[in-house]
């Protein structure tokens, strides 16, 4: 066992004793006492956000139960560790929160969070889960949590100009060059090439040269994808909704086992919300949303995403944001518990 593996271990127990077992005071020992969250609605500093933020969710849903599907380490800087986790968790609304009264739903939800840990502690955590498909199976109005979410604790995604350069905002210069991909193993050279061709570019033929034809997309909100012609329209559907859009990439990292590359990815989608799409009508706001991913690659080429991001914040927006649907939610209730199911599976094996 490497000590790597040790930290792993040490970071990813505590959380899922803290959320499985209501012990919530181990978040003295699992976090530094000045660690930054970096949220879905914004930062929160210190450890006593990290207790509001896990009794809150707690006592909304007292039966939660918490499994890691997934993880990706990678030596980070000045002696730190990244982990990404890909997580899942089901519980009963049965308690009261910012959802509202109980429901008494059932729902899955799964998520992403990277950590950059030091000495088995946590100093640094992104975080993105499935807030929509979350809110949907509550059979909740998505545009009124986001709202309620927002009046609670105000952050502003919007930027205005100076702060932040968007590639095609000025409609004068192309985007920067992509990489070099020419058969290389490099998964962060693969990575970038995607970033760069088929959302910066546009160029969405290159998901057939970087996708596996039977890829599986999980794009979060009820989206799982099972070819590529889907991917590509849903790729046109937000670039639709931002003409524009641009991601950054922030940070990514690997590990590799036997002919599997497992790849996490932190990103940015910055752009202007002025076109029409399945979010809704165009709200005009200048939005800069942070996203996590989880990528699996074979034979240089993606065979599996898993993506989050903060697509909920467009119901803050505007009246027509994230629509909701009893069918949607059945969907993506269906759709967790397999995938909790296959989870259960595998960690007994």
């Amino acid at each position: 066992m490497t000590a790597s593996t040790d930290i792993e271990k040490a970071c990813l127990k505590p959380l899922a004793e803290i959320f499985d077992n209501g012990q919530i005071g181990l978040v003295y020992e699992l976090y530094q006492h000045n660690a930054v969250q970096h949220m879905p609605w914004g930062d929160h500093y210190g450890r006593e956000a990290v207790i509001r933020e896990a009794t809150a969710l707690l006592a909304a849903f007292p039966d939660l139960a918490y499994r890691t599907v997934a993880t990706i380490t990678a030596p980070g800087d000045d002696g730190t560790l990244k982990i990404l986790e890909h997580f899942q968790w089901q519980g009963t609304h049965t308690g009261f929160g910012i959802y509202g009264p109980p429901t008494d739903h059932g729902i899955t939800v799964s998520g992403l969070r990277l950590l950059e840990c030091r000495d088995g502690r946590i100093i640094t955590e992104w975080f993105q889960d499935d807030r929509l498909s979350l809110i949907r199976q509550l059979a909740l109005d998505p545009r009124d949590v986001a709202r309620r979410m927002q009046t609670a604790a105000p952050v502003d995604f919007t930027w205005e100009a100076g702060s932040g350069e968007i590639v095609h905002s000025m409609g004068q210069t192309p985007p920067d060059p992509w990489p070099r991909y020419q058969g290389k193993t490099d998964p962060e050279v693969l990575i970038h090439t995607l970033v760069q061709k088929m959302w910066n570019w546009r160029l969405l033929a290159a998901a057939d040269e970087l996708f596996a034809g039977n890829c599986h997309f999980d794009l979060g909100g009820g989206v799982s994808l099972e070819n590529l012609a889907e991917f590509k329209a849903d790729a046109l559907n937000r670039l639709a909704a931002f003409s524009d859009l641009t991601i950054t990439v922030d940070d990514i990292f690997w590990q590799k086992e036997e002919n599997t590359v497992s790849a996490a990815l932190r990103w940015t989608l910055t752009g202007t919300h002025n076109g029409f799409s399945s979010y809704g009508s165009p709200s005009g706001a200048r939005l800069c949303l942070p996203g996590l991913s989880r990528m699996e690659i074979r034979r240089q080429r993606i065979v599996s995403i898993v993506e989050r991001f903060g697509e909920l914040v467009l119901g803050t927006h505007q009246d027509h944001a994230c629509p909701n649907s009893a069918e949607a939610a059945d969907n993506e209730k269906n759709q967790n518990e397999n995938q909790w199911n296959n989870s259960e599976h595998k960690s007994h094996e």
